[in-house]
Parts: C-alpha cells; structure tokens; sequence
C-alpha cells in the first residue's frame, strides 16, 4: 500500500470513528460545539435533527395541549 492509499484509508476511518463518537454522543457533541462557537463569536442556528427534533416536536405538543386545556377551564 502507498503512503497516499495508507493516508487515505486512515482519513476515512478517522471520519467514520467521528460520525460513531457524535452518533453516540450526540448531545455533548453539541455543547462542546455551541461553546466553541460562541468562544469564537459566532453565531450558529443549527437545524433541528434526529433525537433534537422529536424532542422539540413534544415540547411543542406539550405546551399546545397545555395552553388548550387552561382554555376550557
């Protein structure tokens, strides 16, 4: 195997090693990546995806539910 063919096998499996690592943690991932930015003065809407989302999703349905069952009483 070349050196070329050997550093390319390495980059990709340091990718997949990186897509395990922030599937498995996707949550401290993340925190450790807003700090960062914000470190850095930068200001970073993420899109919502996977686990993020659905949780969003029933905190929304939680409040909805919430704000139609004070209305009846």
């Amino acid at each position: 195997m070349s050196q070329t063919d050997r550093e390319k096998v390495m980059s990709s499996l340091y990718a997949k090693a990186m897509k395990e690592l922030k599937r498995q943690h996707d949550v401290e991932f993340h925190e450790i990546l807003d700090g960062l930015y914000a470190e850095s003065g930068i200001d970073v809407k993420r899109r919502l995806t996977g686990e993020r989302k659905r949780q969003a999703d029933i905190a929304k349905a939680k409040a909805l539910l919430a704000s139609l069952e004070g209305s009846t009483h």
